[in-house]
């Protein structure tokens, strides 16, 4: 599965790897879980390049999530995060996190 990156990204889950607009996701030495190109394909920033069998993007994205799926995210990519963070706080520090 291929897919053409939108916009340049810093892949956190890739050792921060620098894919640039137009290039192919992912590297062929990454492989990539099928959760991690549904994220990006709801953030927009990668899309399918019309091969048969792509994934398409969950229906939920990061501005459906709650406050404690966000702070879930978050500490899964061990972001630190104020307890009274507010939700587009925490949506701003998941955006970074991953990349964008």
């Amino acid at each position: 599965m291929t897919y053409i990156v939108t916009k340049n990204i810093l892949d956190t889950k890739d050792n921060n790897y620098l894919y640039e607009k137009g290039e192919i996701y992912p590297r062929p030495e990454l492989n990539v879980s099928d959760n991690r190109i549904k994220e990006l394909l709801g953030k927009g920033v990668i899309v399918s390049d019309g091969a048969e069998g792509e994934l398409t993007p969950d229906t939920k994205t990061e501005g459906d999530l709650s406050v404690k799926e966000l702070k879930a995210k978050l500490d899964e990519l061990g972001v630190k995060y104020g307890s009274r963070a507010s939700k587009d706080e925490l949506k701003a520090l998941l955006d970074g996190a991953e990349g964008e």
